[in-house]
């Protein structure tokens, strides 16, 4: 929690008075190095931290200043193990996980840091492990040292099936999107409503509901209807099922009005439409080396993008079926419903043709 003791942010923060009385002779440089004042840094109260490099305070004197310093952070770390710490809820929640996975995803495609990719495997192979029912298309809520009760919301499964699209294009295995494909048809059959294309927070069989809700809100998380949009439109170029599309255009369409009207609430909304009115990037990388290319468009800022990169192509999978493959070269295909322009050789010559379509 934030609070403790009924004040915000009381076990983490310190008086200027407080740190002079527990350091002495020390506080000055202490207050100094982690910006505590009188007044305070936050409302009128101190938060530790470093504005400046220690270089500046130390005058060369590194290993000292170094030293002292740990040894008042010592101090004021057992003061602090004195008071009542706030409220800890430390339960592993499906849904905040796979947005970790996406963040982690992005920053691999961006930096090429094997940690973040490696990272977002780990974190789906745990969720695998702990929260799945029988490797089904069936994942609960949360878990903490066991697994709830309670089956995953809306929410979650939107953000898993977004987390297995992405986690696809970052490492190439085709299973993740078999997984992304199954959920997203458990979701459309349990989470659906024959009178409306948007799907309930919760499941059909949940008969503890008083009513059936309905989250097209997107707030401090993105609405998992908001996602659920997205995923059915990249599915449905994946896995060249139209009618998934067609229930994407539908649910954007229900909500343009309000989107278009309070965009600053329907901010995810507002991004699938973006997608649906510019289109999406379908990017196929074909040939020896896709590894390595698949890595540098990723790089590439191309934010309306679903790519999808192998060795040969295959009629297993619409995105990479049909295309010519040089086995001597990498190709680069660059592709809006599945009408390929000519494709190219080069991540300069792709960035040309991204250029070009858009400006």
């Amino acid at each position: 929690d934030a609070d403790s003791e009924g004040v915000e942010g009381k076990y983490y923060t310190w008086g200027i008075e407080e740190v002079r009385a527990l350091l002495g002779d020390e506080s000055e440089t202490f207050c100094d190095v982690f910006d505590v004042s009188e007044t305070g840094n936050w409302e009128q109260t101190n938060i530790l931290w470093m504005p400046e490099p220690l270089e500046k305070f130390s005058d060369g004197k590194m290993g000292d200043w170094s030293a002292s310093l740990e040894g008042s952070k010592a101090k004021l770390f057992e003061a602090r193990q004195q008071r009542i710490r706030p409220g800890l809820d430390d339960k592993i929640i499906l849904g905040w996980n796979a947005l970790m996975i996406k963040s982690l995803c992005k920053a691999y495609a961006a930096t090429g840091e094997q940690q973040y990719r490696q990272l977002a495997e780990f974190n789906i192979s745990f969720l695998e492990k702990n929260l799945q029912k029988n490797e089904e298309p069936f994942f609960y809520h949360s878990w903490n040292k066991k697994i709830s009760s309670q089956e995953a919301f809306i929410d979650d499964y939107a953000a898993l099936i977004q987390a297995y699209l992405f986690l696809q294009e970052v490492t190439g295995t085709t299973n993740y999107l078999l997984k992304a494909k199954a959920i997203a048809e458990r979701v459309m059959t349990e989470f659906g409503d024959d009178d409306t294309v948007l799907f309930n927070f919760t499941n059909r069989t949940q008969t503890d509901n008083i009513i059936k809700k309905r989250e097209i809100y997107d707030g401090a998380t993105p609405s998992g209807n908001a996602v659920m949009a997205e995923n059915l439109m990249k599915l449905s170029l994946l896995f060249d099922v139209s009618e998934w599309r067609n229930r994407a255009l539908q649910m954007v369409g229900g909500i343009h009005d309000m989107a278009v009207k309070y965009p600053a609430s329907f901010g995810f909304w507002c991004l699938n439409l973006q997608a649906l009115v510019l289109g999406i990037e379908e990017i196929a990388i074909l040939g020896g080396n896709y590894n390595q290319i698949a890595v540098e468009i990723l790089a590439e800022y191309t934010p309306l993008k679903l790519l999808q990169s192998a060795a040969n192509q295959t009629d297993e999978w619409p995105l990479l079926r049909g295309k010519p493959v040089n086995e001597h070269k990498t190709m680069i295909f660059v592709c809006e419903n599945y009408q390929c322009q000519q494709p190219v050789e080069t991540v300069e010559q792709f960035r040309d043709i991204i250029s070009r379509k858009h400006f």
